[in-house]
């Protein structure tokens, strides 16, 4: 099964239309949930990715990592910053899955510096082609996700 999480719905909405909602193609930058009985590979096939905006709202939102590059979590006058949105500093914090260990791995955005993996999530220093997060959004804003 494939689920994708909600948009301009509000987080308590978000959760329940997650489960709920039928779809029938995959929208870049949207962060989606597999759920299968067994190991397997999956094949997508589509557009070339472009430069897109994506607007979050306040509360838990899923994306995806639109890109073919993996891109650096840290110290933003260093890496720069993936998740560039406006208005800035609007993020507080990322999540990913890791199956290895069923468990979330956590990223929190220090105001104004970047990003830090929370105890216990130092391997989380990047985003990876393909994969999904969960980011927490003080207020709305836009994301300006560039290829």
């Amino acid at each position: 099964m494939v689920y994708r999480g909600a948009r301009n719905k509000g987080e308590l909405a978000a959760f329940k239309k997650f489960f709920v909602e039928s779809f029938a193609e995959l929208e870049p930058g949207r962060g989606y949930w597999l759920w299968t009985k067994n190991d397997c590979d999956l094949t997508f096939t589509g557009t070339e990715a472009s430069d897109i905006n994506v607007t979050l709202d306040t509360g838990w939102n899923l994306i995806g990592w639109y890109s073919l590059e993996s891109a650096l979590l840290g110290k933003e006058s260093v890496v720069g910053d993936p998740l560039n949105v406006t208005p800035k500093n609007s993020l507080s914090s990322i999540y990913r899955y890791n199956a290895t260990t069923e468990q979330f791995e956590k990223c929190d955005r220090l105001e104004d510096w970047g990003w830090w993996p929370a105890t216990g999530s130092d391997s989380f220093t990047e985003l990876e082609p393909g994969r999904g997060y969960w980011v927490r959004a003080k207020n709305g804003c836009e994301w300006q996700h560039n290829v």
